[in-house]
């Protein structure tokens, strides 16, 4: 895939594919165990990174597959056992998958979200926050993963129906 093109946004920046080289934002400089990577604790180990959604939601390499990284709760969701299994399923529910609906919508109020920005929810989602435009912001690629690394490292043992405060201290 990069040998035809290095890197990549599809679905209206929905989509990002990130194209290799060490500069920010670029699959090396996204992949340093000492960046966002490093607030995941051990949640992201064994991941190679290299797509994510508009909400920040990762695609990643887990060895021989590909899985979606929730970057609210750490949890990976097998999507396919080679990276064209992964695309025909992105392509295959596209909307849901990607967000494409909403950042369709966002970017319709808003204007263009620029590269290195995501949509993350005020509320988060794993909180009950609503997949509505209401609920979004633009917020930088990285700061968003931080913010949300620090939820999930306090979900992550929470039992099934345990209260969390948010914002968190």
């Amino acid at each position: 895939m990069l040998r035809r093109r290095n890197g990549f946004v599809a679905f209206e920046s929905a989509l990002v594919i990130r194209g290799a080289g060490s500069e920010p934002g670029m699959l090396d400089n996204w992949n340093d165990g000492t960046g966002w990577r490093a607030a995941y604790d051990d949640l992201a180990d064994g991941l190679y990174f290299f797509s994510e959604d508009i909400f920040g939601g990762q695609f990643a390499f887990d060895g021989g597959t590909v899985v979606s990284f929730d970057p609210e709760t750490g949890e990976r969701e097998h999507l396919g056992s080679s990276l064209e299994e992964w695309a025909a399923t992105i392509l295959g529910d596209a909307e849901v998958l990607t967000g494409y609906p909403l950042a369709q919508e966002w970017q319709a109020e808003h204007g263009r979200l620029p590269f290195g920005q995501r949509l993350t929810p005020r509320l988060p989602f794993v909180a009950g926050g609503d997949f509505t435009v209401a609920n979004l912001t633009a917020t930088d690629d990285v700061q968003g993963m931080l913010e949300r690394a620090k939820l999930a490292l306090a979900i992550r043992d929470l039992p099934d129906g345990a209260q969390l405060t948010w914002p968190l201290d």
